[in-house]
């Protein structure tokens, strides 16, 4: 202070300066207090000043909630080249969860210290019962739940592959398990075998299918938008990704099954048409002892090789969905059903 020639401390509402400089004890008291000291010693900026020092937002985000004027803090495009970056940030679809290689150091489950119940995603197991099967899988994919048509979607893709019967993954699987395998690592030997490349082709499509619809879409992506402008300027190496040169059997009732759900205005039960009855009904009780929703051209309680009367792929086996935990007792006219929502779980 004495080198200076003052006597106080610096602050925009007491600017206390001499020709010789200030003293401040605030980072952000610098700027005024430099352009108080050159204005006292009559010495004119170098250029015309532009913009203000004050503290700027380049990304924020405030959820939908309606924040007061002294909290809404506005957004302001960056300077270059932080503006492309953060352009280039934002086209970015999707989320990267940490992995956590370490040995049964899942951050996905854990288990409440005081209730004793295990949560995964944060979310109670007594919740999770109460969602579809493949909500859950969903749920555990993306930590967060599926709409309703999204629940439609994952419950037709889970019963295109629910059927495993005669193929590698199932074969190796059985044997760790007889074999006295742990059941991760029953489950680590049929991705083994499944492995990455039997996935490629749908690893490509998925790609081309986010870059051509990443922007158009936006936050909603059933707003019902007009994409044949997008579907014009597909090009030759996305069509190969996205068109098969021979049908697929498979495809084909994916797609059917995605035209059925269109119609159908609800394939979920509503509450009081079906009403689940617990009881202890063990797998060897006789199928004729057996209740449930009978097929098609099959007589009541028959477990055999049947095709999803949601979906409607071909030779889908009951057996891959028990249902000996409980019962559906009917009280009106039979909702349609899944293979894949018909778990203890659900």
């Amino acid at each position: 202070m004495d080198y200076f020639g003052v006597d106080e401390i610096f602050t925009p509402e007491n600017p206390v300066y001499s020709k010789k400089g200030a003293v401040v004890t605030n980072i952000a008291h610098i700027p005024d207090a430099l352009s108080a000291v050159m204005d006292g010693n009559c010495t004119e900026p170098d250029f015309e000043p532009r913009g203000t020092l004050s503290l700027k937002c380049w990304v924020a985000n405030n959820h939908g909630i309606k924040l007061p004027p002294a909290l809404d803090v506005p957004v302001v495009e960056a300077v270059s080249p932080y503006s492309e970056q953060i352009a280039l940030t934002s086209r970015h679809v999707g989320a990267q969860f940490p992995r956590e290689a370490l040995k049964d150091a899942s951050g996905a489950s854990m288990m409440d210290p005081k209730s004793q119940i295990t949560r995964v995603h944060n979310v109670p197991v007594l919740d999770a019962s109460r969602h579809t099967f493949e909500e859950n899988l969903v749920m555990s994919l993306t930590r967060s739940y599926p709409d309703k048509k999204g629940t439609d979607l994952a419950n037709i893709a889970l019963n295109a592959a629910v059927n495993q019967h005669g193929g590698a993954a199932l074969a190796a699987s059985d044997a760790a398990r007889e074999n006295g395998s742990s059941p991760n690592t029953v489950l680590s030997a049929a991705a083994a075998v499944t492995g990455r490349k039997k996935a490629a082709a749908a690893l490509e499509a998925a790609s081309v299918l986010v870059n051509l619809f990443q922007h158009e879409l936006g936050e909603d992506p059933f707003n019902g938008l007009d994409l044949k402008g997008v579907l014009k300027g597909v090009g030759a190496a996305e069509k190969n990704a996205l068109l098969s040169k021979k049908a697929d059997r498979l495809g084909t009732a994916v797609m059917k099954a995605v035209a059925a759900k269109k119609r159908t205005p609800s394939s979920r039960p509503s509450s009081g048409s079906w009403r689940r009855r617990r009881r202890c009904t063990s797998p060897s009780t006789p199928p004729s002892q057996r209740s449930g929703p009978p097929s098609a051209g099959s007589p009541s309680g028959r477990r055999g090789s049947r095709s999803s009367p949601s979906a409607g792929f071909p030779g889908t086996p009951w057996s891959s969905a028990p249902w000996w935990g409980a019962a559906w007792e009917p009280t009106a006219t039979p909702p349609t059903h899944s293979a894949a929502s018909r778990t203890p779980s659900s």
